[in-house]
């Protein structure tokens, strides 16, 4: 996903005006590293292979990208490549940041 996927993706998220692009991989090596975190609040590991975050303007860019020749012709395509479609999932909800470069950020602006 990193080495072919995301350059393929990266110039046409710029176009439409994604403002961030993060991929969170959930490998055999990072998986047992939650093990000694469990507790009763945390009981479970996610098990996903990747969480892929977007922070946009407004949903109409993604909505427009998606339209876009180029992403019918090439990046949906690769996407089946690599993804199991099926169990594949995504929300849309507020990003809030709260804590950057090791700083709580309080109170919330906006």
């Amino acid at each position: 996903m990193l080495n072919t996927h995301a350059p393929l993706v990266g110039k046409l998220l710029e176009k439409y005006g994604v403002l961030h692009w993060t991929m969170t991989h959930n490998t055999n090596m990072t998986r047992p590293l939650t093990d000694g975190l469990h507790d009763e609040q945390f009981i479970y590991t996610a098990d996903y292979h990747c969480v892929v975050q977007f922070i946009l303007p407004d949903i109409e860019c993604f909505a427009k990208m998606q339209e876009d020749p180029f992403y019918i012709e090439n990046i949906k395509p690769d996407h089946e490549r690599f993804a199991d479609t099926e169990k594949s999932k995504f929300m849309v909800g507020y990003y809030t940041k709260l804590m950057e470069d090791g700083r709580f950020m309080w109170p919330v602006a906006g």
